[in-house]
């Protein structure tokens, strides 16, 4: 007599359960081919926060008063290192570039120089950056800057970090390194782990930096 085989009844999905998986999905659901989850698992952030929060982590008081005189005080209080990359993926998708706006489930959050700075708390409403003078000619500030690295051809975020926290000085070069560290982790850097390094060509030992417009520039 032959035994008929008892299939164990089929789970079916409680609401709640079909609700957490969805939420869970969100950020794949407009592209469900494999090809597409490749793209949200690859994406990369070529500068992490972390370097700089560690860098405000092994501060001194000297140093921390003079990113304050910068006027990026608040970022002294940053306690995030990393940024999920599926998120940055879901914004990226959602955001329409040309009228600066990210289109969250049919609310729109508008991209503006005020909301960065209520995120951010950095300088805003000052001179725009590219508004001012780049350095003349003879001034020697931006070689003096690069003899910290040697005869690095390429200037990496690490150097930079390793700068830093080698030196107790705060003098314009720690400025500027410090520039350097904002620019390319909230702002704009370089493919293959070269320093966006434009910002400096209008920062001298006479500008006020803490009376540019970072957040427009962000």
């Amino acid at each position: 007599m032959k035994h008929q085989s008892r299939k164990s009844p089929s789970k079916r999905k409680t609401p709640e359960k079909q609700q957490l998986q969805d939420s869970d999905s969100d950020f794949e659901s407009s592209h469900p081919s494999k090809k597409a989850k490749k793209k949200i698992y690859s994406m990369k952030n070529r500068c992490s926060p972390e370097a700089l929060l560690s860098i405000i982590l092994g501060m001194r008081k000297e140093q921390k008063e003079s990113v304050r005189s910068m006027g990026f005080g608040a970022l002294l209080k940053m306690n995030f290192t990393d940024i999920p990359l599926k998120l940055g993926f879901y914004v990226l998708q959602k955001i329409n570039s040309e009228r600066m706006v990210i289109d969250n489930e049919g609310k729109e959050l508008k991209v503006t120089a005020e909301s960065v700075h209520d995120m951010l708390g950095i300088p805003i409403g000052g001179t725009k950056l590219t508004l001012l003078d780049q350095w003349p000619k003879d001034d020697t500030s931006y070689d003096e800057w690069k003899q910290q690295f040697k005869k690095d051809s390429i200037i990496r975020l690490s150097a930079i970090k390793n700068v830093i926290v080698s030196t107790t000085q705060t003098d314009f070069n720690f400025k500027l390194n410090f520039l350097v560290l904002f620019v390319n982790t909230f702002c704009e850097s370089t493919s293959m782990g070269r320093c966006n390094l434009f910002p400096l060509s209008y920062i001298s030992r006479k500008t006020d930096i803490s009376n540019i417009d970072w957040c427009n520039y962000v």
